[in-house]
Parts: C-alpha cells; structure tokens; sequence
C-alpha cells in the first residue's frame, strides 16, 4: 500500500506559545518534525491576541495516536482527516522513469558513435532534454515517497478574541427650556462670578503697564495744556 494521510485540527487555546510547544512536542514524541508555521498577533489597546498554524510531519504508522494527542491541546473547533492511495500514481511514475532511462542510454550511445558535429548537437540536445526530464519525475517520486512516509498535520491555534472596551456612556443635561428657575439662578450667578474674577485678573496684567507708561504721558499732557493756557 502507498497511502497519504493528511489531517487539520482547528483548536482554541488559552496560551498560544504554551500550545503551540505541546504541539511540537507531541510531533516529536512521534518521529515527527515541523515542517511550516505562521504567527499573527492582533493588539486592541494594550491587549493582544495570537494566532497561528503549524505545519507537522509524523511518521504515517502513528498519524492516529498523533492526530488524537493534537486534539488535547485545546479547545476543538474543527477536525478532519482524510487518505489517498497513491500505489497508482508511483506505479506509473517508475514506468515512466525506466522508459526514459531506456532512452538516455540509446541517447548516449549514439552520442558516443556521431560522426559530424550536427549529429552530435542534435543527439547531445534530445539527451540533455530527457535527462531533464527524469530528474523532474525522479523529484516528484521522492515527494511521493515521502507523503507516504510521513503524514501531515496542520494544527490552526487561536486565543480567545479581544472585547473591546467600552467607551464611556456621556448623560446628556435637560434641554434649555426644561432648566429650573433654581438652577438657572445658580448658573447666572456662576456666570457673573466668573466674569468678575476675568475682569480682576486682566486688571491685574493691565495694571502694571499703565503705571509705567501711562503716569508719563499723562505728565506730558499736562504740560501741554498748561502752555496754552500761557
């Protein structure tokens, strides 16, 4: 058999770094290793929130014990598992590689017998593309092969999402009109209180100044009129 198991399990945590190392550490338990992951943190004020996906290989004969163990890492949200026979697929991949290899070898030896340089850059081209490809299909054999040495695991965790706090509620005062006699006396009064210490506060900036300037300007017109009157 040539069989391929993939799973996902989608998992909500309390802790990201805390699980994601429970997951790597099971992976490991089962001769397995990370293959990819991804982190995301969303920040909502002084709050965070971290997501992010693993990407785990395990050895294919221990994908159930595996699978399961990943499910206690948090709070399941969604799991799936599913398998492919792949035994086809590597069957005509060797088929197709040893008649490729059949021809590299006539490929060569006609190569080795050319006699003119056209013949041989011909040859030498035809043999330099079917070498190509054969890597390309020994390549995918080698993924193949190891698909079904080693299962895949994507593990999606999430923490819980941030409720943002809410703004607080502003209660709105009663309209002019439904303002009391009481209230409106107390705010008048307010308002003249207010007005009078502005009033004593610029007296108390405006002073000065006119002291200064304004006792010598006055002098000097004093002096003036007291020349015409003369």
């Amino acid at each position: 058999q040539a069989i391929v198991r993939t799973g996902r399990v989608r998992l909500r945590v309390d802790d990201f770094d805390t699980a994601r190392d429970r997951a790597v550490s099971i992976a490991r338990n089962h001769d397995g290793y990370v293959a990819g992951s991804d982190t995301n943190v969303d920040r909502v004020g002084n709050r965070t929130r971290t997501t992010g996906r693993l990407v785990l290989r395990v050895r294919s004969d221990q994908f159930g014990d595996a699978f399961e163990s990943l499910k206690t890492v948090g709070e399941v949200r969604a799991a799936s598992s599913d398998s492919e026979d792949v035994r086809d697929q590597l069957v005509d991949l060797d088929a197709r590689l040893r008649n490729l290899r059949d021809q590299r070898d006539r490929l060569r030896r006609l190569y080795g017998s050319a006699n003119d340089t056209e013949a041989v850059l011909r040859v030498g081209e035809r043999l330099s593309d079917v070498q190509e490809r054969i890597e390309r299909l020994e390549a995918e054999r080698r993924a193949l092969r190891d698909d079904v040495a080693y299962a895949t695991i994507t593990v999606e965790l999430g923490e819980p999402g941030i409720t943002p706090t809410p703004s607080p509620t502003l209660t709105p005062g009663p309209a002019y009109h439904e303002t009391g006699l009481g209230a409106a006396l107390l705010d008048s009064i307010g308002g003249v209180v207010v007005a009078l210490r502005a009033l004593s506060v610029t007296l108390a900036y405006v002073l000065p100044y006119a002291l200064v300037f304004g006792a010598p300007l006055a002098g000097a017109g004093y002096l003036a009129r007291r020349r015409e009157l003369f």
